[in-house]
């Protein structure tokens, strides 16, 4: 399970990180462009992950994460449900969503190396 407050950190945790507040909606922006958000009422954030990570973390589970069921979600918008996940996943998928979202300069700071 994952807090509002541990989202939040998570999220903000990495390089030119901006958040906006409207109604019971916390967006999280690199750049003006949106890679998180999370409606802790409704118990559920959402990530923008490329295709193939959206495969991967839903073929976990899929009570945790999945894609939203619209055109987002073919475009690699997924649902994290906050009760289920854990801490090091929530945290694996916040930061491919930035490094999905970011420019390249920023997300090759935080992107995983695939050769370790």
């Amino acid at each position: 399970m994952i807090t509002e407050q541990e989202f939040h950190a998570m999220a903000m945790g990495f390089q030119l990180t901006s958040f906006e507040t409207k109604g019971e909606v916390t967006r999280y922006m690199v750049c003006k462009k949106k890679f998180a958000s999370i409606r802790y009422c409704k118990g559920r954030a959402s990530v923008k992950l490329s295709i193939l990570d959206q495969d991967v973390f839903c073929s976990f589970d899929t009570k945790v994460m999945y894609p939203i069921p619209n055109r987002a979600g073919k475009n690699g918008w997924t649902h994290i449900n906050v009760n289920n996940i854990k801490k090091d996943m929530c945290l694996d998928a916040i930061t491919m969503a930035y490094c999905e979202v970011a420019p390249k300069d920023l997300a090759a700071q935080y992107a995983y190396d695939d050769n370790l």
